[in-house]
């Protein structure tokens, strides 16, 4: 997230496409992201993980009735019959 914000600034500002040039908004784009920046990031992270976590207990609960066990038990033995 971080790095589609500085990406986006450079190719906001960017009007040479001079590799001196861009790695000078390059540099200006990373100075610019902020304590603030990185904190919604974390929390946007942090509320997806949280999300994720959910549906994954959702999907466990789906798909553990669909599961069909075989056992070894029911297994023929080919070399018995030789």
């Amino acid at each position: 997230m971080i790095w589609a914000q500085v990406k986006n600034e450079v190719a906001g500002k960017n009007e040479t496409f001079k590799l001196k040039d861009v790695k000078e908004l390059l540099m200006q784009a990373l100075n610019n992201v902020t304590n603030t920046n990185w904190k919604r990031c974390v929390e946007h992270v942090i509320k997806e993980e949280e999300k994720m976590c959910t549906l994954d207990g959702i999907m466990d609960d789906l798909i553990e009735p669909l599961i069909i066990s075989l056992s070894n038990t029911d297994d023929i033995d080919s070399d018995s019959s030789v």
